[in-house]
């Protein structure tokens, strides 16, 4: 587990004694902000609020999104942000030391192990809800009843494999989300697949 509070020691040559001064600051209250009150702002608007050090937005905003894998520090929630970054720096947070692929691997055994039939290169084209049995229709005109489907695809893509998704909730929640998409300019290093 890393030490407590390592962007400290990342900042000696990139703030200003004044950004020094003010990121301690940040650091010696993180654990004692009430997540609750700022539950109702975005995560740079309490920034903005609690210290006036640009790059201490920006290291704040970069902590968070390497958390979180939010990319827009305008669209989180300061609560749910903050309480992220308490847990991080109290080393309540724990990171997946062979990536991800380990806990996939781990997920589809265990679900293995009570059962669940997992198919591969298979294309849904629908999926049809009628309590208490689900229906997935395959392009090859298979159909597989079960209890319960896991649509791993986006919202707009699951909206359209759903049979009259726009009479659930699915269809409220694809009018009110944002996409967040990201490119990469360059990447630094070359990589064999």
């Amino acid at each position: 587990m890393s030490q407590r509070h390592p962007p400290i020691r990342l900042v000696n040559n990139l703030f200003s004694l004044k950004g020094k001064i003010s990121l301690t600051k940040l650091m010696l209250k993180l654990n004692k902000i009430d997540t609750e009150k700022i539950d109702n702002i975005s995560l740079k608007e309490w920034a903005e609020m609690t210290t006036h050090d640009p790059l201490v937005h920006l290291l704040l905003f970069a902590i968070s999104r390497a958390n979180t894998y939010v990319p827009y520090p305008e669209l989180y929630l300061a609560g749910p942000a903050i309480r992220q970054l308490q847990r991080t720096f109290n080393g309540n947070a724990f990171y997946i030391s062979e990536g991800w692929g380990t806990l996939i691997e781990d997920l589809k055994h265990q679900a293995e192990l009570v059962g669940v039939t997992i198919m591969n290169h298979r294309k849904v084209i629908e999926v049809k809800y009628d309590r208490p049995v689900q229906r997935v229709l395959f392009t090859n005109g298979d159909i597989l009843e079960v209890s319960f489907v896991i649509v791993t695809a986006g919202l707009k893509e699951t909206c359209n494999l759903v049979y009259h998704a726009e009479h659930t909730s699915l269809k409220r929640w694809e009018n009110q989300a944002r996409s967040i998409h990201g490119t990469i300019k360059k990447l630094t290093h070359s990589f064999v697949l």
